[in-house]
């Protein structure tokens, strides 16, 4: 588990070294989304990468060690898995899927990759969600 996963999403990947055109279009769309699938997507992966890290700021663990300890249903959640770490997994595998359809100048494959790897590293395996 590692922090910092917001920052990933502003970062030009290595990756683009061999396809500028692609660099030439997503970081613009990331950084000032002009229309509204574009706007739609950066603030989902903002929102679903800000939860990671602000868990990390305040626990100093991962999302995966996130459960719904401190509610009523703190013995029925140890007992049944049921953690909000799972759900977050949830929404990262949903936003991978939301890729297959109309996302303006953001590069699917970058964003497919990134939350792959913010999957991976809370200990989720995203290829089995």
């Amino acid at each position: 588990m590692k922090h910092g996963y917001l920052m990933n999403l502003y970062v030009t990947p290595r990756s683009y070294a061999d396809c500028e055109a692609r660099a030439a279009a997503h970081q613009p769309a990331i950084h000032r989304p002009e229309d509204e699938f574009e706007k739609a997507l950066v603030e989902l992966y903002t929102g679903w990468l800000r939860y990671a890290d602000a868990r990390q700021q305040r626990y100093g663990s991962g999302v995966r060690d996130d459960g719904l300890l401190g509610s009523e249903r703190a013995e029925i959640s140890v007992a049944l898995n049921e953690f909000l770490g799972e759900q977050w997994a949830a929404i990262g595998v949903a936003l991978r899927g939301l890729l297959h359809g109309e996302r303006g100048r953001l590069d699917g494959r970058t964003l497919d990759s990134l939350a792959a790897n913010a999957l991976r590293s809370e200990g989720f395996e995203p290829d089995n969600l």
